[in-house]
């Protein structure tokens, strides 16, 4: 189970790195905004908060994503490593579920 596991995070990193290389910020990535099938394929959906953002950067609200999936950087008002944290989040829910 572990390698899907590694699988599944691998994908959901490669989805992340593709929209952030596209200058694309989801702001609302949790577990019921990831598809899984069954032939292992994973796809980011609900794009409804998702901002384009690009240097300088602009101030973004930082009420946007559901209470219980929000990094304690947003909730403490930090700036910065928001993403890493819910990824971990995420991570950890996977691995718990199994």
């Amino acid at each position: 189970m572990l390698p899907q596991i590694k699988t599944l995070v691998r994908q959901l990193l490669e989805g992340v790195k593709y929209l952030h290389d596209n200058w694309v910020i989801h702001r609302d990535l949790k577990t019921s905004n990831i598809l899984y099938n069954n032939k292992g394929d994973l796809k980011i959906c609900d794009f409804g908060l998702a901002r384009q953002y690009g240097s300088p950067l602009r101030p973004y609200t930082h009420m946007v994503v559901t209470l219980w999936y929000r990094a304690p950087e947003l909730l403490l008002g930090m700036s910065s490593g928001w993403l890493h944290a819910m990824l971990a989040c995420m991570h950890t829910g996977l691995v718990r579920t199994v």
